[in-house]
């Protein structure tokens, strides 16, 4: 379950980047992601309930802003694509995310090609 926290920031930088459409919540959080150094099994189950947070947010959003909705949907699928990543324990794209610091585009194509290819490679029939 989410737990509010509120950050007050000066009312012209909220205009500007509301005015820029970003996402100040989104950002906050990659930012803070990206400070956290623990184990990667740990930060995998982050990502996965960040992916479910942002996907809940995204429905709440549907009716009243579905721009945002979309953004904060989208996020979810990001989230869920680096937990996935680290959870399978994707080193060439992991190797790369750790050196920068942070995940790029690049990055997260890769990631999705990476856990696409894992899966199917998988032998179903063995889980049924």
């Amino acid at each position: 379950m989410p737990r509010e926290f509120m950050i007050k920031l000066p009312e012209a930088l909220i205009k500007v980047l509301e005015g820029l459409g970003i996402d100040i919540e989104a950002n906050v959080i990659e930012l803070l992601m990206n400070e956290i150094s623990i184990e990667r099994s740990k930060k995998a189950k982050l990502h996965a309930e960040l992916a479910k947070y942002f996907l809940s947010e995204g429905k709440r959003l549907i009716d009243k802003n579905p721009i945002q909705a979309s953004e904060k949907i989208y996020k979810a699928a990001e989230e869920a694509i680096k937990a996935l990543t680290m959870s399978l324990g994707m080193e060439n794209v992991l190797s790369k995310v750790e050196e920068r610091g942070r995940w790029t585009t690049s990055d997260l194509e890769r990631a999705v090609e990476a856990v696409t290819d894992f899966t199917l490679n998988l032998n179903i029939s063995e889980y049924f």
